[in-house]
């Protein structure tokens, strides 16, 4: 019995993908044989190629191989259909990881329904948390369904931010700005906000306490991020998340969360968010109701127990840079088929 890996490239050396691919990517490498195919073709080259390319890269599959797919492809309908048509006359075992569902992000019921019969077609779904599993569930996903728990992270960087000597605490936040226009409304006084990321519009600040520190690659930012805390927020507003953004993260993993716990920063989120409770649980920050209350927080908190905050999430960078949570999510999705 053999494992694979699907991945799609652009111009036959680059991985088409988000930091998260190329981590599930990297951690899975290890475990199974890759299966490369070009992503970067014409609409004319997929029609007429693609479904001949991955028939020849799948004569490699025996009955009862194991292939591993990150959804989405993001190559439009006709390669989905393709690819699930091509990997059901093999009889393998399939195991897919979901890094968005863009029906529960931006569609409506149909659109929903469309996105789940495309997943029943896998054995076994890797969704990103409880919250997502419970959806999956309600919306009728009869495959079987693995919680991930926390995207890992991989990284060379430091093992440990160091918070610059400041009188007042520093927040990290990393991210699409263009997206965040919450940053423009905040006005602290006992913490500073530093911001990395592209979209920075310096004309809308209105406090020297928001700092804008640039745009960085993922494998630079983490030499160059500094603070005591990661922000996990996103959307227009302080006292919440709202509109399209607070609905997705009430089911999905921010990707920020695991960059900031791999370098060994404790996380503030909203309460709302599906990674709270790993966040509370885990005992790696604090959750929220509105940005509003972190001065309060902030200026009231404890050495111990911030130093409490920071062993934890140590104790969670190192599980993040081994693949901790990868491995154990696709060993469970293995013995439940």
């Amino acid at each position: 019995m053999e494992k694979y890996l699907l991945n799609l490239m652009e111009n036959g050396t680059k991985f088409a993908s988000s930091k998260a691919q190329d981590d599930i990517r990297f951690f899975l490498s290890k475990k199974c044989l890759n299966l490369y195919m070009d992503r970067e073709v014409s609409q004319i080259e997929k029609l007429f190629f693609f479904k001949r390319n991955l028939k020849k890269k799948l004569q490699l599959l025996k009955p009862d191989d194991y292939l591993y797919l990150q959804y989405p492809f993001y190559m439009g309908r006709y390669v989905n259909k393709v690819i699930i048509n091509e990997v059901k006359k093999k009889s393998i075992n399939t195991v897919l990881l979901i890094h968005d569902l863009n029906s529960l992000r931006f569609g409506g019921e149909k659109e929903i329904q469309s996105e789940i019969n495309y997943l029943n077609n896998f054995n076994v779904i890797v969704a990103h948390n409880e919250s997502m599993v419970d959806w999956l569930k309600k919306n009728n996903c009869n495959s079987e369904i693995i919680n991930l728990e926390i995207f890992d992270y991989y990284t060379e960087g430091p093992d440990v931010i160091e918070d610059s000597q400041n009188d007042k605490v520093m927040v990290c936040f990393a991210g699409n700005l263009i997206k965040s226009d919450f940053i423009y409304k905040l006005s602290p006084q006992d913490y500073t906000l530093n911001l990395y990321g592209s979209g920075f519009k310096k004309e809308k600040l209105n406090t020297e306490n928001v700092i804008y520190n640039g745009s960085y690659t993922p494998n630079d930012l983490v030499n160059e991020m500094k603070g005591k805390f990661g922000l996990v927020w996103d959307g227009t507003e302080v006292n919440n998340v709202s509109g399209i953004y607070g609905k997705y993260i009430q089911y999905n993993n921010p990707h920020k969360a695991s960059l900031y716990l791999a370098c060994g920063i404790p996380i503030i989120i909203w309460k709302n968010a599906a990674l709270s409770k790993f966040v509370e649980e885990s005992g790696v920050g604090i959750s929220i109701e509105s940005l509003d209350e972190l001065d309060s927080i902030l200026s009231t908190m404890t050495v111990n127990e911030y130093q409490k905050m920071k062993e934890n999430s140590l104790i969670i960078s190192k599980k993040l840079r081994n693949g901790y949570y990868t491995k154990k999510a696709f060993a469970a999705a293995e013995n439940s088929i």
